[in-house]
């Protein structure tokens, strides 16, 4: 069974995508998980960012819940 993603794993995964796209777009290669990405994977790496960014705020969001009460009069 796998963890659930915390706030802090979401926030720690945006950085890295974040850090291989601006060294990919300085026209660098970047180890980004264990694998070497280039410049051709940049749309991966910017999949990446909007996957995590979502995690990430979702982690921040406080979810609310409404009900809805129906009163009989007998």
């Amino acid at each position: 069974m796998t963890s659930p993603i915390t706030r802090e794993i979401a926030k720690e995964k945006l950085e890295k995508y974040l850090a291989a796209e601006e060294k990919v777009l300085a026209a660098q290669e970047y180890t980004l998980e264990g694998r070497r990405v280039t410049r051709a994977d940049l749309p991966e790496i910017r999949k990446g960012i909007e996957f995590w960014e979502k995690k990430y705020e979702g982690k921040n969001k406080t979810r609310i819940k409404s009900y809805r009460v129906q009163i009989k009069n007998d």
